[in-house]
């Protein structure tokens, strides 16, 4: 049998026609990576590791005609005689078909987002820097980048044919971003080559071009595109609402995941305000002003100035990396201690590093798992860089840096590490790629609600245990931290579905960051830019987090309160929506 098939069939392939499916399966994961090269690089499939998307117009028809027969094949497909996971898979692949012609036909995003060919180039490099599994396989893999080094000139071409027009905001952040890509030619990829004359021979002589058609896209966006750059960043109510659809793969409707959001976020609020209020009464022993307050004014006061007086305690610009490594090792000494959940083993190929330069500003973590189909290469803790303004002016910029560090500091900072790694994304996406559950198609259709959920989960659960016993201001950041769960999913939807004037939106969106989620200038700046460069994924965190949640504890009922069972039950499955893991995990 062949692997790739072998890896479709689920060790439970006991229905008649899965065997059958399966061939359509393997099938359209070879469509979806020919269409999708870059994500193909992204999880190991490395078939196509020498090309790039065809966002032509040809290319594009071809890509829905592709789509299409898959629609076509998969509605022969009797569900019925499929075991649960060939059922599971098929359900997976038709949502996954569906999405792809909704991207391709209705939001168009190839015409309007130069944000999507900029990420394109830095990832389509980046995935190919991996050491293969044997040294031998080395020169072949250099190949595919000179071959995508000898594509890339043609790929931007098309961009700036497509790219009439777009979302100022869009413009302005790949122009800050795009000359980031030049350092893989200049930085990452000349020791690679180093050791191969024959291949370093044809990278010498393709850089200039290359850098050239770079440079040249920059001069596209910086003169042509951004002085006609007058589109609304907005997908307006209808294609944000199909867009959540495939994003969450739940069926809560957009409007009561804004209402639940906002009581979530209250409820948080309330909880914070009970925390902070012995600390507040230490920090200012003769204030009693705030007693005659009420509502949110009496929350602010209290709660804001003991953030702000915790906020206080805070590393350097030049100390990050060093105080996330420490904190790493004190969280995942805790994980051990409480035996919380299954560890990777330590000598695992994990590491912290800088986010790449195509990436950086996005968000000020990431975590970059090693690819699905080769886990035993490297798996990154990315973290950005310190923010500058963009003025010039060293003294704005060094009180943006303040406001920086103090939203993320010696507190925020460990919940961002215990989310983004331990024992949250790491963890989590570690197991995934072992499970002997999850088929090829469950390893390559990642779900981000199942991502997000379990990350935004696992915080919770870390101080639940304990991690912040007898001190009250970690905790508290804690649940400051934990307010953006909701925020993101509240600021997603009203920014993409309201018809209101952008400069109101910001104003509404800034006010609901600064005093009801007590986040720094910075903070809610960056968050306003990247909930207009993205949408439907800010609320991946809430959706995620709260149906994750329900299978936790309806577990952990269930066999007895025995937390470590469940959380490693929960990751079993692999990275698949969570309405699929209740179905596993909580048969009716």
């Amino acid at each position: 049998m062949p692997i790739l098939l072998a890896l479709v069939l689920s060790a439970t392939a006991t229905g008649k026609g899965d065997k059958a499916f399966a061939k359509i399966a393997e099938k359209y994961v070879d469509t979806m990576f020919k269409l999708s090269p870059v994500t193909g690089s992204y999880v190991g499939y490395r078939k196509y590791d020498g090309t790039w998307p065809d966002y032509s117009e040809a290319g594009v028809k071809s890509a829905l005609a592709a789509l299409q027969a898959t629609a076509k094949e998969l509605a022969k497909v009797k569900r019925q005689d499929l075991s649960q996971s060939a059922a599971m898979d098929y359900d997976l692949i038709k949502d996954d078909v569906a999405a792809n012609v909704f991207a391709l036909s209705e939001l168009e995003q190839f015409k309007w987002d130069p944000q999507l060919y900029n990420e394109a180039i830095g990832s389509g490099f980046y995935y190919l820097t991996y050491e293969p599994k044997s040294a031998a396989d080395w020169p072949a893999r250099l190949d595919t980048i000179l071959a995508r080094m000898q594509g890339l000139p043609a790929y931007l071409k098309t961009a700036e044919t497509n790219l009439s027009n777009a979302p100022k905001v869009h413009v302005e952040f790949v122009i800050s971003a795009n000359p980031g890509n030049k350092e893989t030619f200049t930085k990452q990829l000349p020791p690679l080559f180093a050791k191969f004359p024959k291949q370093k021979e044809a990278f010498d002589k393709l850089v200039p071009a290359t850098l050239a058609a770079i440079d040249g896209f920059q001069t596209f966006l910086e003169k042509t595109l951004l002085p006609r750059a007058t589109l609304d960043w907005r997908l307006g109510p209808d294609k944000w609402k199909k867009k959540l659809r495939f994003s969450l793969a739940s069926t809560l409707e957009p409007e009561q995941l804004y209402k639940d959001a906002e009581q979530g976020l209250e409820k948080t609020r309330r909880k914070m305000y009970d925390l902070a209020l012995p600390l507040y009464k230490k920090m200012y022993p003769n204030d009693r002003a705030f007693e005659q307050m009420i509502g949110d004014a009496k929350v602010n006061t209290v709660v804001g100035r003991v953030i702000a007086k915790a906020s206080e305690k805070h590393g350097t610009p030049e100390s990050l990396f060093g105080d996330v490594r420490k904190i790493s090792d004190k969280v995942t000494k805790f994980i051990k201690e409480k035996d919380l959940v299954s560890m990777p083993p330590a000598d695992d190929n994990f590491v912290i590093e800088p986010t790449p330069a195509f990436l950086d500003g996005m968000a000020v973590a990431f975590f970059n798992p090693s690819p699905a189909l080769e886990p035993w290469l490297k798996k990154s803790y990315w973290i950005s860089t310190v923010p500058k303004t963009g003025t010039g002016d060293p003294k704005k910029d060094a009180e943006f840096a303040e406001s920086f560090l103090r939203e993320y500091n010696d507190y925020g900072l460990q919940t961002l590490t215990i989310h983004e790694a331990f024992p949250g994304h790491y963890v989590q996406l570690y197991w995934s790629q072992r499970s002997p559950y999850a088929t090829l198609v469950k390893k390559v259709m990642e779900s981000g609600t199942m991502a997000e959920g379990w990350a935004v989960m696992i915080e919770d659960i870390v101080y639940d245990q304990g991690y912040a016993k007898d001190d009250p201001e970690n905790e508290l950041m804690h649940l400051k931290m934990n307010l953006r769960t909701y925020l993101n999913a509240m600021i997603d939807q009203k920014l993409h579905t309201s018809s209101d004037p952008e400069d109101k939106l910001d104003a509404w969106a800034l006010e609901l960051m600064h005093k009801k989620g007590f986040q720094q200038e910075a903070e809610a700046k960056r968050k306003l830019r990247r909930a207009k460069l993205t949408s439907t994924q800010l609320s991946t965190y809430f959706v995620g987090y709260r149906e994750m949640k329900e299978i936790y504890d309806a577990a952990l009922t269930k066999n007895g309160g025995k937390t470590k069972t469940v959380l490693d039950q929960m990751l079993g499955y692999g990275t698949i929506p969570p309405k699929l893991i209740k179905e596993l995990m909580l048969p009716k």
